[in-house]
Order: C-alpha cells, then sequence, then structure tokens
C-alpha cells in the first residue's frame, strides 16, 4: 500500500474485514510525505475485494475493493492435441481452456528434446480463456518412439498456478519399419567388373 501525505507524520493501513488492522507505514527516504506499507496474505483470509483505509496523521482517507485477494489457482477445464499421435518433423496444435488472462505455457520437451523452454500458449482474441499454440516436433529430437506426455501450465493475475496434461504418441524416424508388400521379390545379382 503506498499512499502521500505530510511528511513526517505517523502513517498506518487497514484492510476491511480485520484483514489487517494499523499497519504500520514508512515513508520513503527520498520522497518526503510518501508512505508505503505491506501485508502478507495467510490462508484464513478468503478470496475477494476489499477496502483499504489509510491514515496519515490526524487525516484519512479510504479506497472501495482496492485490494482484491485470489489465493485460488485457475481451472484448466480441458487440454487437447488436435493429433493423438505423430513422427518427428511434423507439427501439433494444443488448445487450452481456463481462466482468462492467465499466462499459458506449455512443456513439450518429452516429445522434442530440443525445445528444453517451455512454448507460449496464446489466449484467443475472439473467445476469451481459449489458449493454442502450433508445435513443430523437430526431426532432430533425441525422444524415442512411445507415449509422451505434454505439461501444461496456467498462471494467474494473482500468480496461483496450475497444471494438467495431455498424452500423444511419438514415432521417431529411426523407429519406421520396412515393409515389402506380398509379390515383391529382392534379388541380388553378382556383379564383376
Amino acid at each position: 500500500v503506498t499512499a502521500t501525505g505530510k511528511p513526517g507524520a505517523t502513517a498506518t493501513f487497514s484492510i476491511s474485514g480485520d484483514v489487517a488492522t494499523d499497519a504500520t507505514m514508512t515513508e520513503s527516504t527520498t520522497e518526503a510525505g510518501t508512505y508505503s506499507g505491506s501485508y502478507t496474505v495467510t490462508d484464513v483470509v478468503a478470496d475477494g475485494s476489499y477496502d483499504v483505509t489509510v491514515t496519515i496523521g490526524a487525516g484519512s482517507d479510504s479506497s472501495m475493493g482496492a485490494v482484491v485477494i485470489d489465493k485460488t489457482a485457475p481451472a484448466i477445464a480441458s487440454v487437447t492435441s488436435d493429433k493423438d499421435s505423430l513422427r518427428n518433423g511434423e507439427s501439433l496444435t494444443l488448445t487450452v481452456t481456463t481462466e482468462a488472462g492467465a499466462t499459458v505455457t506449455a512443456d513439450v520437451s518429452a516429445l522434442d528434446t530440443t525445445q528444453t523452454n517451455a512454448v507460449a500458449v496464446a489466449e484467443s482474441a475472439e473467445t476469451v480463456g481459449t489458449y493454442s499454440a502450433a508445435v513443430i516436433v523437430s526431426s532432430d529430437t533425441t525422444a524415442e518412439s512411445g507415449a509422451k506426455v505434454v505439461v501444461v501450465t496456467a498462471t494467474d493475475l494473482a500468480g496461483n498456478i496450475a497444471t494438467a496434461e495431455v498424452a500423444v504418441n511419438l514415432t521417431t524416424f529411426s523407429a519406421f519399419d520396412l515393409v515389402i508388400p506380398k509379390g515383391i521379390g529382392l534379388i541380388h545379382v553378382p556383379l564383376s567388373v
């Protein structure tokens, strides 16, 4: 909480609902009359909007709904891939449904070992709360064929984090089977020069 008032005064702040009462504010050493104080949210405080009242010397002022407490992780309703399986060198599209305004990323390193950083999953401009990202699995991935898990992380504006997973089957080029159709024979003819 930051407020300005008469320099050299005693300053406190309170948060409605008995969240904080007469918490001490400290005057800035570089800006006279500017006071600041902090409060650490505890688990017993319910999510919601709270009013803040600041008292500097004999004067006080209140701001309605100035503090929003949010300790609830965003709900990830769904995480899907448009492909159940793919080969290295191919791409897939991830779609995530979660809280609007969140930061969403996907860890695809199990599929593509060349992508060590999480992939950003962008929110749709038309449909809030819907996020998507196209992911290209590099031909150079060293991941072996098999079921892989993509881990999606959603972080809301308050910093709460939720994760969810989607499974995708990967087949690498080195695991491709050579199939010779019936009726086709291979003949080895020695050559001499």
